[in-house]
């Protein structure tokens, strides 16, 4: 019965073994590396394996490029040396990576576009934000509360900068547009005029570029999204920034009027459609922000 290999020994096996290598295949190698040129009896020996075994890890070491005969009768093996075997696989690996996903680019991807996929966990939700920013080639469309946009700013003045319009619907401080100096094509509104929170505004963010791929997470509780290219669903997602586009363009001309009508930040209108506990709510931050305004006018007064 052989003994064991000492610990590093044991290390680099393993490591061997990771990157397509048998066991015999990984214990013959090493054994080259230590001792070479040498006939399958001489590693038979060294590593203590079976002749028949040897002699089948050096043929496939010689296949793989990892050994080589140098004389014949004995037949005697050589290493390469791992610099250089290393180099090779990685290349090769490399264009057989780049071959497989031209064969797969081929294929039907329908099916697998159609798919709404899960995003759990905040740090997940801002790597799929940034990760759309980053892509997008026409415009990047997002409404969201300013707090969950700002690690994305540098992201989206980059953007900016390469052509891509950004149109941002932003809940929150009404000063917090001003972070966002972009030229046209892109535009900042604040939601409704007044960026004042409604529903999930403070948690809740979506995100469409390029009428092909959308976000919508709410970051509260962990978070949790869902981010997909189904083209159905990337229109509705479109069409609901779209239709905010609209909403602040109107407040910006007509805000008085409106809130005339409906009161301020729609009240009257939302108590009818808004879940019980979010209408309250909104009742109760404009109720704030009124009283608010009057101490200041108290102040200035």
């Amino acid at each position: 019965m052989s003994t064991p290999p000492p610990p590093l020994i044991q290390d680099i096996a393993e490591e061997l073994r990771g990157i397509g290598f048998t066991d015999y295949e990984a214990q013959a190698y090493i054994a080259l590396l230590q001792d070479s040129p040498a006939t399958a009896y001489q590693v038979g020996k060294q590593t203590g394996l079976p002749r028949a075994n040897v002699y089948a890890a050096l043929e496939n070491l010689a296949k793989k490029g990892a050994a080589q005969p140098v004389t014949e009768n004995p037949v005697r093996y050589a290493p390469v040396q791992p610099s250089v075997l290393f180099a090779r696989l990685v290349q090769d690996l490399d264009a057989q990576c780049r071959r497989a996903a031209d064969k797969l680019a081929h294929l039907d991807r329908q099916s697998s576009e159609e798919h709404v996929w899960t995003v759990r966990g905040e740090e997940a939700i801002r790597a799929k934000i940034e990760g759309m920013i980053e892509a997008a080639t026409g415009h990047v469309w997002i409404k969201g509360h300013e707090h969950l946009l700002r690690p994305h700013r540098e992201a989206l003045h980059r953007a900016a900068g390469r052509g891509v319009q950004v149109v941002l619907i932003l809940f929150g401080d009404p000063g917090a547009a001003a972070d966002y100096p972009f030229g046209p094509p892109s535009r900042i509104f604040m939601h409704e005029g007044n960026g004042i929170e409604v529903g999930l505004g403070h948690t809740l963010v979506t995100i469409a570029i390029d009428f092909q791929e959308a976000l919508t997470a709410n970051t509260a509780n962990g978070g949790f999204g869902a981010h997909t290219r189904s083209l159905p669903v990337v229109n509705l997602a479109e069409s609901l920034i779209r239709h905010e586009i609209y909403v602040a363009e109107i407040f910006a001309r007509f805000g008085r009027q409106i809130e005339a009508v409906f009161g301020p930040a729609l009240l009257s209108l939302r108590r009818s459609y808004l879940p019980p506990p979010q209408a309250a709510a909104l009742s109760g931050l404009l109720g704030m922000r009124a009283s608010e305004t009057s101490v200041t006018k108290d102040q200035t007064g």
